[in-house]
Formats: structure tokens, C-alpha cells, sequence
């Protein structure tokens, strides 16, 4: 069994205040809060209560340890502000990905089944990928694996959310990582969204000296990604190298993969026509249509201004509909 004591802290990383602002019973006499911005975390005390945005907000570690033994899930990384939608004060909101003040950790949600795939196994992959969790928490369907940061990474609305794009494209790669040693990684869970409260029960590892520096996980997280984009086009090409003609063989379409700034404009395709018409190159080379997602995914994690998997699903599923044939020549010559 982990014992607690100093998890929470070690996580939230001075994002919410030490002690309660009001009815404090443990802050010390003349006790002084560490300058700087303070946020909120959002917990709730069953799965059923979260899935309905039934929780409470709150703004220091002090009541985070007074109600440890009540909560089921929690907001580790840490936001601006909370609100409640009702008068009530029993739906909360603001957990949106702007609204993130803070990201102290990356956490991917694995789901398995635990006589095939264990905390074990995770941990094995992490030594081999080079980036060993720092914590395991179990939960009923798998587990959850948290990288936890040395110092948060502050989001900032400056360059369009930039900091914020490349904390998704670390926590992306950090999910293709370690689904090519593992299975059931999700790939649509949001990595800094809500999650299981670890507690002395549910804990099956734990070691704070497995920190990650940003800077070094960025740099990590850039080859990871290279790596796999460039395995993504050699099996993609392999899969193609003997067939007839197809749209997905061509040099427009190579080119277009590997586009990383696509900005909407006139003469100039967006994001979404340009991943509309690659899958419809996609489908009228009679590329299945899950592989087709799977490219688009790959394809629009590498983009600057990424699309959401929502997005991408639909896009997919429009270019699929039999509508179409293909990426005409007009549309094509847009492109760049």
C-alpha cells in the first residue's frame, strides 16, 4: 500500500493555495501564501456524478486532504477559474482545455484487461521507451498512468493557445509510444481532463523520483512523433508500391502529409478541406475506412493548428459517405 501524504502536493505543484481561505483548521498561525496565481480543481465523489458534471470546485490542497477519502475523480492538472451551472451549486464548469492555468502532469488512460496487460507491463514499457511513469493508479476497467512534470507547464492564451498545442502533442506521444508496447491505450481520452483519484487503495506504483523536465520530454516527444510519422508513410506506401494507380500514390499526396502550417485563406485549402481531400484520395484508393482514420490522426497531430478527433471522425466519414469519387485536379491545385 502508497501512502499519500505528500502525493497531492507533489501533483498540484502550487497551483491551488496551501490552506482554505475561510474555516481553515490546519493553517498555521501567520502562515503566508507562495506568490503567485492560484486555480481550482474539480472533483466529484462517484463516476455516475461525474459523467453528469455533478462535483465541486476546490481551491487548496487543505480540502483536497479533507475529503481524499470521499472523492472518486479528479482535475490533477489545475484551471483558472470554476463555476456552478445551477443555483444549487451542484454542477460544476470551466473544465475546458482554455481554461487551463497549469499542466502538472500527462496521464494516459489504458484500457484493458488485466490478465493480458498489467501495471507491470506498463512499467516495462516505460523503461524501454525511456519515460517510466511516475504513478500507476488501477481503475475497474485497466489502469491510468501519470507522467508528472518537475515544474507545471503554464498555459497561455499568447500565439493562439500555443503552449497548449505542443502539451497535447507530448501527451500525444506519449499514447503512440506506448501503444506500440501495449494494448488499450485510449487515444481519446483527453490527457488533461478528468480522472481517477489516487488513493492508498488504488495506488499499484508509485515513485516521485521518476519527475520528467519539459524541455528534455519535449525533445523526446519530437522524435517519437518524427519516428512515427515516417512509419506511418513507409507502411502506408509499402501497402501501395505494387497496385494500380491510385490517388494516395501520388506526389501531391505525399506533400500534403507532410504539411505541418495549413492556414485557411483564399486560394489556400484549411485544415478541413485539406483533410477532406485526403481522404477522399484515401477513399477512392479503396483504403479502408479505419485506416483512413488513423492517417487523418496521425496526419492532424503534426499539424500546428490541430483539428479536434471529433473533427477528424467526421471528416472521414463525409469523404466515406459514396458521395464522392476522389480529390479532383481543381481542388488538388489549391493545395499549395
Amino acid at each position: 500500500m502508497f501512502k499519500t501524504n505528500n502525493l497531492y502536493t507533489y501533483i498540484l505543484k502550487n497551483g491551488l493555495q496551501r490552506y482554505k481561505f475561510k474555516h481553515s483548521h490546519t493553517r498555521p498561525t501567520n502562515y503566508e501564501e507562495k506568490a503567485g496565481k492560484k486555480g481550482v480543481s474539480f472533483v466529484f465523489r462517484s463516476k455516475a456524478q461525474m459523467a453528469n458534471a455533478r462535483g465541486f470546485i476546490v481551491t487548496s490542497e487543505e480540502a483536497i486532504q479533507e475529503n481524499k477519502d470521499t472523492l472518486s475523480h479528479w482535475t490533477p492538472n489545475v484551471y483558472s477559474w470554476g463555476g456552478y451551472v445551477d443555483a444549487k451549486r451542484h454542477h460544476v464548469m470551466g473544465f475546458f482545455e482554455e481554461n487551463l492555468m497549469q499542466i502538472n502532469t500527462y496521464v494516459i488512460d489504458i484500457d484493458c484487461c488485466k490478465e493480458v496487460v498489467s501495471s507491470d507491463d506498463i512499467l516495462l514499457a516505460g523503461i524501454d521507451l525511456g519515460v517510466t511513469p511516475t504513478l500507476i493508479v488501477e481503475s475497474p476497467n485497466g489502469y491510468q498512468a501519470y507522467f508528472i512534470l518537475d515544474q507545471p507547464s503554464f498555459i497561455s492564451k499568447a500565439n493562439d493557445f500555443k503552449s497548449l498545442r505542443t502539451n497535447k502533442a507530448i501527451a500525444h506521444s506519449l499514447k503512440v509510444a506506448f501503444s506500440k508496447e501495449i494494448d488499450g491505450v485510449d487515444f481519446g481520452c483527453n490527457p488533461f481532463g478528468i480522472f481517477r483519484f489516487p488513493n492508498e487503495q488504488n495506488i499499484v506504483f508509485y515513485e516521485p523520483d521518476n519527475y520528467f523536465d519539459f524541455k528534455t520530454l519535449m525533445t523526446w516527444s519530437m522524435k517519437v512523433s518524427d519516428d512515427h510519422h515516417q512509419e506511418q508513410q513507409d507502411q502506408f506506401m509499402k501497402q501501395f508500391k505494387t497496385s494500380d494507380f491510385k490517388q494516395t500514390q501520388t506526389s501531391w499526396f505525399k506533400n500534403l502529409l507532410n504539411q505541418t502550417e495549413i492556414k485557411g485563406g483564399k486560394g489556400i485549402l484549411g485544415r478541413n478541406s485539406a483533410l477532406f481531400t485526403a481522404s477522399l484520395a484515401c477513399y477512392s484508393s479503396n483504403l479502408d475506412q479505419d485506416t483512413c482514420i488513423e492517417l487523418m490522426t496521425d496526419f492532424n497531430a503534426s499539424l500546428s493548428y490541430p483539428l479536434s478527433e471529433r473533427e477528424i471522425r467526421k471528416t472521414v466519414r463525409s469523404a466515406y459517405s459514396g458521395r464522392y469519387k476522389g480529390a479532383s485536379t481543381a481542388v488538388r491545385a489549391l493545395m499549395f
